[in-house]
């Protein structure tokens, strides 16, 4: 089976935003063409980086039921949620933080 671009040159550990990225790569949205490459450092070209940023709008406008509060939210602001959530934790409100975790 041969390896894909991404798959030869992503790290062992993928957080959310490299998920996305990962994503938009498998299902054909971004191609080796969207990067240029000089003097070893690689750079996304203008049309990659317009369709990256639009499969991030699409992934963080999807909705789930957040495993913490139990209503449905989306991406966006599941992003606010966590960011409270860690707050309270800092400023001693809340004992701990539950991430959330993707499959």
């Amino acid at each position: 089976m041969q390896e894909t671009f991404v798959q030869a040159n992503a790290s062992v550990h993928t957080g959310t935003p490299d998920r996305g990225f990962l994503g938009s790569f498998n299902n054909g949205e971004l191609s080796e063409e969207d990067f240029s490459s000089v003097l070893g450092a690689v750079n996304l070209r203008d049309k990659g980086r317009k369709q990256l940023i639009a499969a991030y709008e699409r992934r963080a406008g999807q909705e789930f039921r957040h495993p913490t509060c139990g209503y449905s939210v989306t991406w966006r602001r599941a992003m606010e949620i966590q960011a409270r959530m860690i707050l309270g934790v800092i400023d001693g409100t809340q004992p701990r933080y539950k991430a959330i975790r993707i499959r």
